[in-house]
């Protein structure tokens, strides 16, 4: 399987700005089977939403939809989601969750983001998600991750009962923490025995500074790309055969 890693300079609440960057990145790059964009990709991280991030969101699923269909790809990424309770009495008239999209030619599988960046504030706005998310998609299962949850390896743990073989992280991480970016990646590659993903932004946002660094490793640990702090997309092969010869002839998941 292919997948690419779109690392973008995301502009502020600029929804056209941001997809037409990353269809750049995704033009210049061969075809891949999945397209990875970093946390709140069409937005930039934004810990107090307002209604206009209603009509980005609609815009952007679209988008990540007509490029799945037209590509015959999946495209992931977050988002920031409005949404309502299925009772008319609940006190909440809504609620915001940060929802990780896996949008196939056919469907789409979410999670909510479960660790939320309370140092930041997150927690006042968002809800956090409760549920464990692994999309399926040619063969190829993948554990959806946020940002923040890279902290926390209880709740991305690999097992014999509910198997995956790629975590996959879009984020939003800060240049002035890539340390813990990218010593924690690996380390979740090797605990789980499987391959890792983490796609992150580049730029200067109200946020922060943000300097890339996405990357993918093996179950070794070993890495198969570390990008550098520019806007830039970058395509990798994974060997799911290779993955599971491994995993039978020395297991960790026992």
């Amino acid at each position: 399987m292919k997948i690419a890693l779109l690392q973008i300079d995301i502009q502020w609440h600029d929804v056209e700005a941001n997809a037409w960057r990353a269809q750049r990145l995704i033009d210049a790059l061969p075809a891949c089977d999945l397209y990875v964009l970093p946390e709140m990709w069409a937005t930039g991280f934004d810990i107090q939403p307002g209604y206009d991030l209603i009509e980005c969101t609609d815009k952007a699923i679209a988008w990540m939809q007509k490029t799945a269909r037209e590509r015959d790809c999946a495209v992931a990424g977050t988002l920031a989601v409005r949404e309502w309770p299925h009772d008319e009495g609940a006190e909440c008239a809504s609620l915001w969750r940060n929802r990780f999209f896996f949008v196939t030619p056919t469907g789409c599988v979410h999670y909510d983001k479960r660790h939320l960046f309370t140092y930041g504030g997150e927690q006042l706005t968002y809800t956090p998600g409760n549920d464990t998310v692994i999309a399926e998609w040619r063969g190829v299962r993948f554990m959806l991750q946020t940002c923040f949850d890279l902290r926390f390896p209880e709740t991305s743990r690999n097992t014999l009962a509910a198997p995956y073989d790629v975590l996959l992280y879009a984020a939003n991480w800060p240049a002035v923490r890539r340390k813990a970016w990218d010593v924690l990646l690996q380390a979740r590659a090797i605990e789980n025995q499987a391959y890792c993903i983490g796609v992150n932004r580049t730029g200067i946002a109200p946020s922060g500074i943000y300097d890339g660094g996405s990357a993918a490793y093996d179950a070794y640990g070993s890495p198969i790309v570390v990008m550098s702090s520019d806007q830039i997309g970058s395509a990798i092969k994974i060997d799911i055969r290779q993955l599971h010869y491994f995993r039978e002839k020395f297991s960790v998941l026992r």
